[in-house]
């Protein structure tokens, strides 16, 4: 009996065991199946920001924009009306919605001023995940928020700017920088639109200058090569402080220190210089910079400089520096040459400069084997300048094509880049040559316009805020 009760004590004690180790078995399973799929939401909402932000980066020029068919293929800017992708929040009832985008801003005041992504009955951004994480049972979407921020830039620099906060005036547009919130919900063990598991996470994207290390001189063209020997390169300046001074044509590497620069002589080519008034006629400079009843042409017994028709006359507008920047990219851009990749892929890269026209805006980065701009071809606009970044091994401008804004040609993947021209070609706003001049015919004018450049010193990408991710659910 005892031999019996014994054993029955032990098998009861076994069962209670077995049994004990199998729930425990089962909790740890369904422990580690939620830590599974937690970590599965919350990879697929990181991979939705990765998206997001490459996919704003590649619209950068149409977020805030309010321009008609600027990519062509009738793609408005996003504020163009009847085509806003952005609707403010002020004009929504989204306080009865707790999981509204617009709940996504942190700062209540600023909420009901800012817009929240919206096209064809969607808040959601059309980046592609559904494809990308089909079959893998998670899903993600990703919603955004823009606050378009007014800068005061009026103010003594030393006292820095004044920050108004987010705005909705047409009419600061152009001075505007903006600030994207990007909200991403991801869930796993996904089926029919239920979700096992969900994680929500924010990171904040704004637009920056491309040249905002730039110590940006008042100077039509900035090079580190001699002056090209073809043709006639004609260099038209603003007049410094309204007329006091001397006006800056030319800042070209004179410095002993510098590998890879020219000894620059401007009586090496065909060159005249001249003020803006002067190559105007003296009837003032119109909005649209076109020359209607103007001659727009530096008059001979105006030239600042004057190095053709056997003519040798070199003014004080042309500065050949001792000091000159041994790197030009390092000094417009604040990085090293070695890490142009960055800049690059914070703007939009393109490899064919034909797609460019008078409807483009923004920065442009040009890569592959040429930048050919075609005949009677313009590229941006007085308005709507546009800094376009040359890597190509050349750049090509042909017989009346025009350039509103900065052309940097610069040899950071292409050590022989060069710039050439077929005819008359112009550029209203400013060159800096960090490769070389290579063939020119006809003449080549750089027009230097101080609100073009004004207006091109604003002209940047997106790029994430330090500080700015969070994982805390908004909604």
């Amino acid at each position: 009996m005892i031999t019996t009760l014994t054993c029955v004590f032990a098998l009861v004690l076994l069962l209670i065991l077995l049994a004990y180790s199998t729930r425990a078995g089962v909790t740890d399973q369904r422990i580690s199946a939620d830590s599974l799929r937690q970590k599965q939401a919350f990879f697929a909402a990181e991979a939705g920001i990765g998206l997001a932000r490459e996919w704003f980066n590649a619209n950068r020029t149409l977020i805030n924009a309010d321009l008609e068919d600027m990519l062509g293929a009738g793609i408005d800017g996003w504020l163009v009306a009847g085509s806003e992708r952005w609707v403010r929040c002020g004009d929504v009832d989204y306080a009865s919605d707790p999981t509204h985008p617009c709940w996504g801003d942190p700062v209540p005041d600023r909420r009901d001023h800012s817009y929240f992504y919206y096209w064809n009955g969607s808040t959601e951004l059309p980046i592609g995940a559904p494809g990308i994480l089909a079959g893998t049972g998670t899903e993600v979407k990703v919603e955004a928020l823009m606050c378009l921020l007014h800068l005061d830039l009026g103010l003594d620099p030393a006292l820095g700017s004044i920050i108004e906060g987010c705005h909705t005036n047409p009419a600061l547009l152009d001075g505007s920088k903006l600030m994207v919130t990007l909200l991403a919900t991801g869930g796993a063990d996904c089926a029919a639109g239920t979700c096992a598991a969900q994680s929500s996470i924010s990171e904040q994207i704004a637009s920056f200058s491309v040249s905002a290390f730039a110590q940006l001189p008042g100077f039509p063209l900035v090079t580190k090569s001699d002056l090209p020997t073809g043709g006639l390169t004609e260099i038209v300046a603003n007049i410094n402080g309204g007329g006091a001074g001397i006006p800056a044509s030319i800042w070209g590497s004179a410095n002993p220190g510098c590998t890879g620069h020219d000894d620059i002589d401007p009586r090496n080519a065909p060159l005249i210089t001249c003020d803006a008034e002067d190559w105007y006629g003296g009837l003032g400079i119109p909005l649209d910079l076109g020359c209607g009843l103007a001659l727009c042409e530096c008059p001979l017994g105006s030239a600042l400089t004057l190095t053709t028709l056997l003519l040798d006359q070199v003014g004080a507008d042309i500065v050949l520096d001792d000091l000159f920047p041994c790197d030009l990219f390092q000094f417009y851009f604040g990085m090293a040459r070695s890490e142009a990749d960055k800049l690059r892929d914070s703007i939009r890269v393109i490899n064919d400069c034909s797609t460019l026209d008078s409807e483009s805006a923004g920065a442009y980065w040009v890569t592959g084997a040429s930048c050919e701009i075609a005949a009677n071809t313009t590229i941006g606009s007085p308005e709507h300048p546009v800094m376009l970044i040359s890597a190509s091994g050349e750049t090509l401008m042909h017989s009346g094509s025009e350039l509103y804004g900065m052309l940097f040609v610069t040899d950071v993947e292409n050590g022989d880049a060069e710039l050439s021209t077929t005819g008359d070609a112009t550029v209203f706003g400013s060159v800096v040559m960090d490769g070389v001049f290579g063939e020119h015919s006809g003449t080549f004018q750089v027009i230097y316009n101080e609100d073009i450049m004004a207006d091109v010193s604003a002209v940047g990408g997106l790029g994430s805020l330090t500080g700015s991710w969070t994982d805390q659910p908004w909604y």
